[in-house]
């Protein structure tokens, strides 16, 4: 239980800290969209991802945490001695004791449910993935050697070693990529009937780049981190914006050597497959080409818009990427021990007057008739104050 506490609370830490970064990465994205090629704006999300995966986090003066952490914790340089009388010591062990085991009890009650929705979260994507792959597989279709071999070359000038599988079948929604050991190629039954050649070999071209690219085994991953971040809003926002902006640096770079009028042509296939095909309900194991409302419009626009890459803005965004993890990755620094530290000398007494008789020599002092009969702070005093409320303690009796 305790190798599992500390990793849930490591989990808890980067998760907190990817927060951080999100909102700071959907911020610098608000500003640079349009302004910056569309990968750029996708390796922004480098730093959110590295915070998530490193398990160590070194310490820095400059670390996100040290810069929202208003003052850390110090060691006390010296260990405070309690007195306590006979009569109080019980009732503070026992108040100790409960102080103690609630949390605990809260801790495990919290754990618990994480590794519960964890769990249900990756058995849930895992079995519906599998699910869909057998109906794919159930109602497959034979595919025509020429395509087969227009695949294959298509494959060869795009940079892969070999070709994907390739499955058609009547329950495929709408093209799309998947597998992690075997990346899979999935084409709906009718296909080749809606699209055009070259419409096919745009969007042939594009799955492709996805493969090329390394898009399935990231996608995978991020699907573990979001299974094992599912308490975390942020991160869920942060993953849905990933993925659209994955897509829009894949078309980038299938566009990345073409003329305006492929660039034009690309758009209408776009939007002829967005109109041709369906949408896949649980698409988190699939990588494919759809998008709807507001991230249509804004993919359509890239499309039509590339902007240039000028070096001076290649290198501040590389800076922005390094400075941004480097924030991320690192923790807050432990205060120096030697460093010089304000010690506080306190002293506190526990009053109980247990006097039966009426008569004693001296009253209480000023300070301490108010409300004395219940604890709580009655003052601050300094040495001198304090000499002369001990002297006038002193003078009673019981």
């Amino acid at each position: 239980m305790n190798t599992l506490t500390q990793i849930f609370d490591w989990l808890l830490a980067a998760s907190a800290r990817a927060s951080l970064l999100t909102v700071v990465v959907l911020i610098a994205q608000a500003l640079l969209r349009h302004r910056v090629p569309a990968r750029w704006l996708y390796a922004l999300w480098l730093p959110v991802l590295l915070v998530l995966l490193v398990p160590v986090f070194p310490e820095s003066p400059w670390s996100v945490a040290s810069i929202v952490q208003a003052s850390p914790a110090r060691a006390p340089l010296l260990a405070p001695t309690v007195i306590e009388s006979n009569a109080t010591l019980p009732l503070v062990a026992a108040s100790s004791a409960t102080a103690i085991q609630q949390p605990i009890k809260g801790s495990q009650v919290v754990l618990l449910t994480w590794c519960i929705g964890a769990a249900g979260l990756l058995l849930l994507g895992a079995g519906s993935l599998a699910g869909s792959l057998w109906q794919i597989k159930r109602t497959r279709l034979p595919m025509s050697k020429a395509w087969l071999d227009e695949l294959a070359q298509l494959a060869r000038e795009i940079g892969l070693r070999r070709p994907p599988l390739v499955l058609v079948a009547r329950s495929i929604r709408g093209p799309a990529v998947t597998g992690f050991l075997r990346p899979t190629l999935l084409l709906p039954a009718h296909f080749n009937e809606t699209l055009t050649p070259q419409e096919a070999r745009l969007v042939l071209k594009h799955e492709l780049t996805h493969i090329k690219r390394g898009d399935l085994p990231l996608n995978a991953l991020l699907c573990v981190l979001l299974a094992l971040h599912w308490f975390n809003p942020l991160l869920w926002i942060a993953f849905y914006k990933a993925r659209l902006d994955r897509e829009a640096a894949c078309d980038a770079q299938v566009l990345d050597t073409e003329n305006q009028a492929q660039r034009v042509a690309y758009g209408h296939t776009f939007l002829k497959v967005e109109t041709s095909f369906n949408h896949y309900r649980m698409s988190l194991g699939f990588v494919g080409i759809f998008q709807r409302g507001t991230a249509l419009r804004s993919r359509i626009q890239s499309i039509a818009i590339s902007p240039k890459e000028h070096p001076f803005v290649k290198t501040l965004l590389s800076l922005g990427i390094v400075l941004l993890t480097f924030l991320g990755i690192t923790k807050a620094a432990v205060p120096d021990a030697a460093a010089p530290q304000v010690v506080i000398d306190a002293k506190f007494i526990e009053l109980s007057d247990n006097s039966a008789s009426p008569s004693v020599s001296a009253e209480l002092p000023d300070l301490l008739k108010a409300g004395a009969s219940s604890p709580g702070l009655r003052g601050v005093l300094d040495d001198p104050q304090f000499q002369q409320i001990i002297r006038q303690l002193s003078q009673r009796k019981g």
